[in-house]
């Protein structure tokens, strides 16, 4: 338990949660990479205490900006279903909001209200005794 050896463990585990932070910032909102050097390199020759202050800094930023992108990655997703419609069908025939479901909620709600929607649009075009055919009924059988 030298001074020595208590440095050498501080340097290696500072200099491995560095390594973290930059192998992650992929992850990180584009904002939040502004936080980082332009390379691990670079960073890892400050002052191995700089370098510790630094992390303890920043370190929950980064994390907190991992969790954020998440999300926003799979905010106002939408399943392909729902965009497979004529036009107006399924905006009249979805009764809630989608963006306030989960994506495999929205999906089957998409999925019953296309069908709702294909029905409805069958009627219409039966009703019309137009030439159109109904590009849809094709898809969902």
């Amino acid at each position: 338990d030298s001074p020595a050896w208590r440095a050498e463990v501080f340097k290696d585990k500072v200099l491995r949660n560095l390594r973290r932070i930059y192998n992650q910032q992929q992850l990180y909102l584009p904002s939040d990479r502004q936080l980082l050097l332009s390379s691990y390199e670079i960073h890892a020759q400050h002052h191995i205490h700089t370098i510790a202050n630094w992390i303890h800094a920043y370190d929950p930023v980064c994390r907190e900006s991992i969790k954020k992108a998440q999300k926003q990655s799979i905010t106002n997703v939408n399943s392909i279903v729902s965009y497979i419609s004529s036009p107006g069908t399924l905006s009249t025939c979805l009764k809630t909001n989608p963006y306030r479901k989960t994506l495999s909620q929205r999906t089957r709600s998409s999925s019953k209200s296309l069908l709702d929607c294909n029905n409805i649009s069958h009627r219409q075009h039966k009703n019309e005794n137009t030439t159109h055919p109904n590009i849809h009924s094709h898809i969902i059988k």
